[in-house]
């Protein structure tokens, strides 16, 4: 489109060939000739729209492969084939990268800060082109790191995104703490998993010394099958989690027990309107007179537990009982005949009864709670070996399964099945599935000694999966993020795994149309796989029927 050269609303540029080139081919040192200029292109900056002309040359060395082209090397106001300028590019990139806007909180800042005329769309459309070109930058770091290392340890675990057609699978290194790759499956087994690892290897050109996993069944019939020779390690996060998710059942069982009585107490559901006569002080709200006392039990009950640290049950019932002791040394004091006195022995008694009924299921959850700071002491210590390690674990389960054999089980350790999690379960049946997770996991528990480090969870890609979501809810504003996780969700996680410097840094330099291009087509193509049948959806309307029927029943 030809435009005025110099109308009011826009600044007219004509870009000649580059100073410091003195007019000579960049690639063979000839001069160049003028050819003409293009049509002009008008471009929307920050602070000003500018008609951006360029004039055109022609390398005068026939041997040149820019004998035949009409170029110029000079920097242009835009970027790509866009028409906003690259400051605009630059403006949004700082804002999504480094301050961690959306594109919502992106366009209300343009709008607000700058002249730039520019939808919401277009906004969403250049935080992708940014995302993209990121992942792509991180990619080739990656593959410059990994030349220069002599072989990498796989982390590999998967996410469900939630409603959606795929599963993402993550594969990091271990050792220099970089992304591989990220792979959709709508389904998974051993086989595809082996080959999808084979790809990422050949891709990469990765030397495999250990594999570390979460020791789902697939993963480990994979490795077994195909990389038997290859050290696996099991999680020891996983290991843990799967002993402290019984305990913690369990003790959540035992507070909502003691929070059912608490709840109850006529302290705590009297009518606050409602007033009782009390000796000395007249007639008073009952919820009035024990507020102070309520107002420590609910205190009590608001207590949280910290995972691997604390169980909230336990310390719950053992604050309530000092509790109820110290009441009772106070109501020693009183005139037992007393309103007061009275209803404060009632909620005593409620008290001291709860305690009393839950005393064995607090003293089976604190041994066991013993047990498992144990194991997690001897998982976590820096300073012993492996066979040491595996000589106290083995004593402390031997103690276990003692514990077991005492309660009248006849089952033999390699008998035991898996059970599921439950709030009410005996103690020596979680125990017994503690003996059981001990057996499962002991061939891949410490195959990190193997490693050149001592990485012994994949803790990390938890956090990476975590934070990615975060991105997401921040992003979208909504609960339900599964099909950003499914469409984005590998060029968030490549952030994850690089430097600050990298994340922040602008990706304009490295803007290659050929790659955008062909990204964005991967991004459009994951886009219409997981947004397939949307919009034709059938809509199941039965409201003649369902009111027909209702009609009859109405009648019966």
């Amino acid at each position: 489109m030809t435009r005025p050269n110099n109308p009011p609303e826009y600044r007219t540029l004509r870009l000649g060939y580059p100073e410091f080139l003195n007019k000579k081919c960049p690639i063979c040192g000839s001069f160049v000739k003028f050819i003409y200029s293009n049509n002009g292109k008008l471009v929307h900056c920050l602070d000003e729209d500018v008609h951006q002309i360029v004039n055109l040359y022609q390398c005068t060395n026939p041997d040149c492969i820019l004998h035949n082209a009409k170029f110029n090397p000079i920097p242009r106001f835009d970027y790509s084939g866009r028409y906003f300028g690259k400051d605009v590019f630059n403006f949004i990139a700082e804002e999504f990268l480094k301050f961690k806007q959306n594109p919502n909180q992106i366009y209300i800042r343009l709008n607000d800060k700058t002249m730039v005329d520019i939808s919401l769309d277009t906004v969403a459309r250049i935080c992708d082109d940014i995302l993209l070109l990121k992942a792509n930058q991180i990619d080739q770091n990656t593959r410059e790191i990994l030349a220069k290392n002599d072989a990498v340890v796989i982390a590999l675990d998967g996410q469900d995104p939630g409603k959606s057609k795929f599963a993402l699978w993550l594969f990091t290194d271990i050792i220099s703490g970089r992304l591989l790759a990220v792979r959709h499956f709508k389904s998974l087994n051993y086989i595809k998993l082996h080959d999808t690892i084979e790809e990422i290897k050949d891709a990469l050109e990765i030397n495999i010394i250990g594999f570390l996993s979460d020791k789902q069944g697939l993963i480990v019939k994979c490795m077994d099958t195909f990389y038997p020779e290859i050290p696996h390690q099991y999680c020891q996060f996983h290991f843990l989690n799967n002993h402290w998710k019984h305990l913690a059942a369990i003790d959540s069982g035992l507070y909502m027990t003691i929070k059912s009585v608490i709840q109850k107490l006529y302290i705590h559901i009297a009518n606050s309107s409602t007033t009782v006569k009390f000796e000395g002080i007249g007639k008073k709200s009952v919820r009035e007179v024990y507020r102070a006392i309520d107002n420590d039990l609910q205190k009590i009950l608001r207590k949280s537990g910290k995972k691997f640290e604390t169980l909230r049950g336990i310390w719950v019932y053992t604050t309530l009982r000092e509790y109820v002791q110290k009441g009772m040394e106070i109501y020693a004091e009183l005139n037992p005949e007393y309103r007061y006195s009275k209803i404060l022995r009632k909620t005593l008694d409620a008290l001291t009864s709860i305690l009393k009924d839950t005393e064995q299921q607090f003293l089976d959850i604190s041994e066991g709670f013993q047990y498992f700071l144990r194991i997690k002491k001897v998982l976590s210590s820096e300073q012993s070996f492996k066979a040491e390690k595996m000589h106290s674990l083995d004593g402390i389960y031997k103690e276990i399964w003692i514990k077991v054999k005492n309660s009248g089980s006849y089952l033999e350790p390699e008998d035991l099945k898996a059970i599921s999690v439950k709030k009410i379960r005996p103690y020596e049946e979680i125990l017994g599935e503690w003996v059981r997770l001990w057996l499962s996991y002991l061939p891949g528990l410490f195959k990190y000694y193997e490693f050149p480090i001592k990485t012994r969870s994949n803790v990390e890609q938890e956090r990476a999966f975590g934070w990615e979501k975060q991105q997401f809810f921040a992003r979208a504003a909504k609960k339900n993020v599964s099909h950003l996780v499914v469409t984005r969700g590998p060029y968030y996680l490549r952030l994850f795994y690089s430097t600050p410097e990298e994340a922040s840094s602008s990706p304009l330099p490295y803007y290659q149309d050929e790659i955008v291009r062909q990204m964005r087509g991967e991004l459009d193509n994951i886009i219409s796989v997981s947004t397939e049948g949307w919009l034709n959806k059938p809509i199941i309307l039965e409201g003649f029927n369902l009111s027909q029927r209702s009609y009859y029943l109405m009648g019966e």
